[in-house]
């Protein structure tokens, strides 16, 4: 993706999570008067958007590179394939 390309914009579903491969992300929220809260510059290496794993709303954030930058998505499982999935591999977890 170009430079300032945006990945989710405001309320968009995130389809799980990403792993930058290259270059930067800046994540951010837009205030009520259009003012930009950063939440964090992700750079090579590292994640984000985790919490969407749980969640099949979006979220009021935006995700933008910063310069050039690749990075890999990391679907989440709908619920369904979760339920079908066998009891021993059900959503990655063993039965107790």
């Amino acid at each position: 993706m170009g430079k300032g390309d945006s990945l989710v914009y405001v309320c968009d579903f995130w389809h799980g999570f990403y792993v930058v491969q290259n270059g930067g992300i800046n994540v951010h929220r837009l205030g009520s008067s259009r003012k930009v809260y950063v939440i964090h510059m992700f750079r090579a290496g590292e994640n984000f958007a985790e919490a969407t794993l749980t969640t099949d709303s979006g979220d009021p954030a935006v995700a933008r590179a910063l310069d050039p930058a690749q990075v890999l998505l990391m679907r989440k499982l709908s619920s369904s394939a979760c339920s079908n999935a066998s009891p021993t591999r059900r959503c990655g977890r063993g039965v107790q």
